[in-house]
């Protein structure tokens, strides 16, 4: 599918302090696990972080108003119904997350009722704090058949989102000293027709 954007960010976008009670959430979480890929444990060589789910529904109120914009915005207008459970992740020194796509490799059948026949059309990344080095966040598309891998600076800066289709590639490179803390959404509704 070819998109105008890539992605849409915005800066500043939650306050420090709220940035702040997600960290502490996520450090308080006693339900931490290594990440997976499409629901199986990953190898380190693809992802290496810790994870929580949250279904807060105070998570949800910061981000999805800037959700709908950028979807309107950007001139994307995918349909979307729900937010799968929000994903609160943790990266020490040397772990990361390699190329990926957010989309399922196919429309899911089993599973969670919520995720039934649904696909990821949206995903929106919140970064939680910048006292980390290395980690940084990269998105990969091709334009006029050359691959292009942009580093959008504003994703260095705590409180800043960013919003882009789910078969958009991404990364976050391994992360060389502190921890990086990030909440996670997927946006999903039906297939595109």
């Amino acid at each position: 599918m070819v998109v105008k954007f890539n992605y849409y960010c915005f800066e500043n976008a939650v306050h420090p302090k709220i940035l702040n009670e997600m960290i502490k959430m996520m450090k308080q979480s006693k339900d931490k696990i290594k990440g997976n890929v499409e629901d199986k444990p990953a190898r380190s060589k693809i992802r290496d972080s810790w994870v929580t789910f949250r279904s807060d529904a105070w998570l949800y109120k910061y981000t999805h108003p800037y959700v709908r914009k950028a979807n309107q915005e950007a001139g994307w207008n995918f349909q979307w119904e729900m937010t799968e459970p929000a994903q609160l992740t943790a990266y020490t020194k040397k772990q990361h997350y390699n190329w990926h796509t957010d989309a399922f490799t196919s429309i899911p059948s089993s599973g969670p009722e919520w995720r039934k026949g649904k696909i990821r059309k949206l995903s929106s990344v919140l970064l939680l704090n910048d006292d980390f080095k290395g980690g940084e966040f990269q998105i990969s598309y091709k334009s006029h058949y050359k691959d292009i891998v942009e580093t959008p600076k504003f994703m260095r800066k705590a409180g800043s989102i960013i919003i882009f289709p789910g078969f958009v590639w991404h990364r976050v490179k391994p992360v060389t000293s502190g921890t990086r803390y990030s909440l996670t959404q997927w946006h999903v509704g039906a297939p595109y027709v």
